[in-house]
């Protein structure tokens, strides 16, 4: 009779096994952490995205306002002394106001002479004119941007060529 030798099963595979089940949760766990990471990251981009946006919406509304103070006060050639004198106060309190908009970013602009962009302009009028087609002749109310981003179009009259057969009856 032989004598078998019996071993016992090695336990390494189990071990084995072990480790890579704790490398899986190990990777899991790395990547939620890094989900987690990510949405805190784009939640706080969306909270930041919501305030700007409600404060463009509470400044676009003083906006016109504004401009039409400007506009009143731009007669004051035409006020009497005493009318004057008011208009001086609400000079200093329309620069405070400007103060204001500069501090958040806000900035008109009055795109005279410049190509006519549909992104920041709203075309009121075309105007035959020399000029080139296309070009801006007359701003009408100022536009107003946030960095780079228009908060309200400027409004303006717009140059268009002269038709071929207006220039041949000059000639």
């Amino acid at each position: 009779m032989s004598e078998e030798t019996t071993t016992e099963p090695i336990q390494e595979p189990q071990e084995e096994s072990f480790e890579v089940k704790l490398e899986e949760m190990t990777q899991k766990y790395r990547h939620a952490i890094a989900d987690m990471e990510n949405m805190r990251k784009r939640l706080m981009n969306e909270q930041k995205e919501v305030i700007q946006f409600a404060k463009e919406r509470l400044i676009l509304e003083f906006i016109t306002p504004l401009d039409c103070l400007e506009k009143a006060l731009s007669y004051e050639a035409h006020m009497s002394k005493e009318v004057q004198q008011w208009a001086y106060g609400f000079k200093m309190i329309l620069e405070q106001f400007k103060e204001v908009l500069r501090e958040n970013n806000i900035y008109s602009f009055e795109p005279l002479n410049e190509p006519f962009d549909p992104r920041a302009h709203d075309a009121i009028e075309m105007v035959e004119s020399d000029k080139e087609g296309g070009t801006i002749l007359e701003v009408l109310a100022k536009g107003y941007k946030n960095g780079p981003r228009v908060l309200k179009a400027a409004q303006v009259k717009v140059a268009k060529s002269k038709t071929v057969e207006q220039d041949q009856g000059e000639n």
